[in-house]
């Protein structure tokens, strides 16, 4: 099942992502190497150890070094997209993966 964690900028969102790498070895893929620091810097204020990110060119060339079994967290899966896309508008998105959709205001409560 795939799970799209949805809300607002700056409401939690990428603090769960972090906490799902932590607690399932989970890669977290991010458009930046800014990123990249802001999720370092997130993990450690946690107190939670995550496998070193890897920005968006890295996951798209391949160039990372992991076990095919290993799962991918993705971070603004729209930014990812519009990378994807060259900068051209996507407006729209299917998907035949069962998909789960946790609002971050649910994650919040539990």
């Amino acid at each position: 099942m795939t799970t799209i964690i949805y809300g607002g900028r700056a409401c939690g969102k990428t603090t769960a992502l972090v906490k799902e790498a932590a607690a399932t070895g989970a890669y977290i893929v991010c458009l930046t190497l800014q990123q990249v620091g802001n999720i370092l810097r997130c993990a450690r204020n946690l107190n939670l150890h995550i496998l070193y990110p890897i920005t968006a060119d890295e996951f798209i060339s391949g160039n990372f070094n992991t076990h095919m079994k290993t799962p991918f967290l993705i971070d603004n899966v729209e930014d990812i997209i519009m990378r994807l896309a060259r900068g051209c508008n996507v407006n729209t998105m299917t998907t035949c993966l069962p998909v789960e959709k946790i609002s971050i205001d649910h994650l919040k409560e539990g």
